[in-house]
């Protein structure tokens, strides 16, 4: 089932007890999703309360998990949350993803699990292998909003409570960087924002921002790349660090005129700022499915580059 604005704010807002969200964790890109995904819950006055760590029960609840590609098998992230709360949770809702392998996990989803996909590929797949699910298709949430609001004003954020947390928990042998932040994300943070202005003037008016993780296509990166998405990685499932990631996030993208990149949020902040995009290819299907459903005809600003 294809879902418009209105027929999404309808789903949403049909589970009428107050819902739990989950934000995918992850990287830049993945907070401009939470932070889309929080100026919607707003906008459409749902009642929410934020998932703060992983020992959440969600026995007889409404659990929403935040919108992104994160579901790429059973062991995925995604996939380990749905495996937690599948059987206790009396809603399971995903916010539109993109979902690909996984199919014993689907197959056993019942009707309690709603599945927003946001392109054909993965609504075809979760379609074919989730008989019992209720599935439907939409926009990446990022889409919808208004980005002028995520570059108004930077937020401010107390770093401290959160650096505490990380050298506690190192010290314990403890990690939960889904719902804290991580020194080598911190550092990173700062030491790029140190660089923006040299880079800016070295870069003229063109951002090369591909990817250098697991899904890039080719390990030779134009000269002067950044991977913004990775560099300015604070915390998506914390709505400080989100904002703040998602802030300078967009104004380094707003800073440019012409945006090259095979990073999927990139090139939606960067169309929706009304920039020129050079979009390429990841290593698998989501950004050409995701082109050709949500940006192909819509977007004049962005052009699809064969790699």
């Amino acid at each position: 089932m294809e879902l418009n604005l209105d027929s999404l704010e309808q789903l949403l807002k049909s589970f009428e007890e107050n819902v739990y969200f989950y934000p995918n964790p992850g990287n830049a890109g993945d907070s401009l999703i939470a932070c889309a995904t929080f100026q919607f819950f707003d906008k459409i006055g749902l009642n929410y309360e934020l998932v703060k760590d992983a020992s959440f029960d969600a026995t007889g609840k409404t659990v929403m998990y935040g919108g992104g590609g994160n579901f790429g098998g059973e062991e995925s992230r995604a996939g380990q949350f749905v495996k937690k709360y599948k059987d206790t949770a009396k809603n399971l809702v995903f916010l539109p993803h993109t979902i690909f392998g996984a199919e014993q996990l689907l197959a056993s989803l019942k009707s309690n699990a709603h599945i927003i996909c946001r392109e054909r590929v993965s609504y075809d797949h979760v379609n074919k292998t989730s008989p019992n699910a209720h599935v439907y298709l939409h926009d990446d949430i990022v889409f919808q909003s208004d980005h002028s609001k995520f570059i108004a004003k930077e937020p401010k954020v107390n770093f401290l409570p959160y650096l505490v947390k990380e050298f506690t928990s190192r010290l314990l042998g403890q990690s939960d960087y889904d719902f804290g932040l991580s020194l080598k994300g911190y550092l990173s943070y700062k030491a790029f924002l140190k660089t923006i202005p040299e880079r800016r003037k070295k870069n003229d008016k063109v951002l090369k921002a591909f990817r250098v993780d697991v899904e890039r296509t080719s390990d030779v990166v134009p000269e002067g790349n950044v991977d913004l998405s990775a560099v300015l990685e604070l915390s998506s499932c914390q709505k400080d660090l989100a904002a703040l990631s998602c802030y300078h996030f967009l104004n380094e993208i707003n800073a440019y005129e012409e945006v090259h990149t095979n990073r999927l949020h990139i090139a939606i902040g960067a169309a929706c700022l009304g920039k020129n995009v050079k979009l390429h290819a990841n290593n698998y299907f989501k950004i050409r499915a995701i082109y050709e459903y949500s940006i192909l005809g819509k977007f004049d600003n962005v052009e699809w580059v064969d790699n």
